[in-house]
């Protein structure tokens, strides 16, 4: 729940559907964060609350409901070439380290060819198992076309993240991502449409 929590509403705003639709984690940055959408009968929320070891980071973005034109949602797998590339340099460098040592401390150059072989195939397949993820995008785009409530797509096909701040973090599907993408367009598109008369329909 964002409305009334970290959100102070505006005159006769409700909270219709909340959805927990991402989680973002930074190994690198020690911090992880859950994702929320919510859809008002006044806007749309997004926002991602986070902690690191000294102080809380946040992720916001919101857009009136009136004004969604369009939304891209992507749940799916994504690769990171780039680590798979550091993982078999590295992978070579200490097959090879091990192959020295041990050809020079057993003088045996076929037992060093086999163990420095399989820490290098052992090496690539691991990295190989590190590079893949799930990851999750979320792109509302508004009637102008320029603006979105959130754009989370460095690991996606819609194009470049909105924010530093997403891109830093890995975006992941979250336990409500699913549900967000069956029903979030006859949300909106309902608030659009029938206006108060869509707050009672999917409240329940």
């Amino acid at each position: 729940m964002i409305l009334g929590q970290s959100v102070t509403p505006c005159e006769g705003e409700v909270s219709i559907k909340s959805y927990q639709c991402t989680q973002f984690n930074s190994k690198v940055f020690g911090i992880k964060a859950n994702g929320f959408l919510e859809v008002t009968n006044k806007r749309l929320l997004f926002q991602a609350l986070g902690k690191d070891i000294s102080s809380w980071s946040v992720i916001h973005s919101e857009v009136a409901v009136a004004d969604v034109s369009e939304i891209k949602i992507y749940k799916g797998s994504s690769f990171n070439i780039l680590l798979l590339i550091i993982g078999i340099i590295l992978s070579l460098f200490a097959a090879s380290v091990i192959k020295a040592i041990l050809s020079f401390t057993m003088n045996s150059g076929g037992l060093g060819t086999f163990i420095s072989f399989a820490i290098l195939v052992g090496g690539i397949y691991w990295f190989y198992t590190k590079c893949r993820k799930e990851a999750f995008s979320l792109v509302v785009q508004t009637k102008g076309g320029s603006g979105k409530v959130v754009s989370i797509a460095g690991l996606s096909p819609f194009g470049e993240g909105g924010s530093v701040a997403s891109k830093a973090l890995q975006a992941e599907p979250g336990p409500d991502s699913e549900l967000l993408f069956k029903e979030i367009g006859a949300v909106v598109s309902d608030i659009q449409n029938l206006g108060e008369n869509a707050i009672e329909k999917w409240k329940k």
